[in-house]
């Protein structure tokens, strides 16, 4: 065999889910070896888990095992997985509320902005509205009369932002956990749902005071 190392025969006892190294990561294939077929494991270091309650007394017993054998052999104190995990996800956690944060702050200034110029559209053609009130419009008719001005710079208005920010979520994978995607579909529709009730709302506050 290659770097003289011989052969041997190792028994399966058991397939593992893969693991990935880090929140970012693949998950990928792992192999486990007890220390009786892989020695040289033991040159790094063991770990030993065991539920919280017991964690103090296994770690006392671990000391008082390990010293017996090699004194000068390190032991650990306890720690929490949970507290583990949150220690080493404090970076990505953080840049999570900071990425969720400035995308709930540009959503409302989108929102904002669709709902003020949708307004704006809408209450200019207030005397119009009056005017075809007076002839006879009836509800229906001023609905249809104000859809087709609204729902078109708005509909243009989501599929250039939605191509807009398909095109922009390859930079965002990087900071994203494995499981997560950039081009979640849900996040879209939910965006797109939220501009078009704004418009929806903005279109119905001029019509309802002209029809009043």
């Amino acid at each position: 065999s290659e770097a003289g190392l011989k052969p041997r025969a190792i028994v399966v006892v058991g397939v593992a889910a893969d693991v990935r190294a880090t929140l970012t990561s693949r998950p990928r294939a792992e192999l486990y070896l007890p220390l009786a077929q892989a020695p040289e494991a033991a040159d790094y270091w063991l770990t030993v888990f065991a539920p919280a309650a017991a964690g103090a007394d296994v770690a006392s017993a671990l000391k008082r095992v390990v010293g017996a054998i090699d004194a000068e052999t390190p032991v650990g104190d306890p720690v929490r997985l949970d507290q583990m995990f949150r220690e080493r996800t404090v970076l990505p956690r953080f840049r999570a509320v900071l990425m969720s944060s400035f995308g709930l702050l540009a959503l409302a200034l989108a929102a904002a902005g669709v709902f003020a110029m949708t307004l704006h559209v809408v209450a200019r053609r207030t005397r119009e509205f009056a005017v075809r009130i007076a002839v006879g419009a009836s509800a229906r008719d001023l609905v249809r009369a104000v859809v087709p001005g609204v729902a078109g710079p708005v509909a243009l208005g989501l599929v250039a932002g939605l191509a807009a920010a398909t095109q922009l979520a390859p930079f965002l994978r990087g900071m994203l956990f494995y499981d997560l995607s950039a081009t979640a579909p849900s996040v879209y529709l939910v965006a797109a749902a939220v501009f078009a009730a704004t418009a929806l709302v903005a279109t119905a506050i001029p019509l309802g005071r002209v029809w009043r």
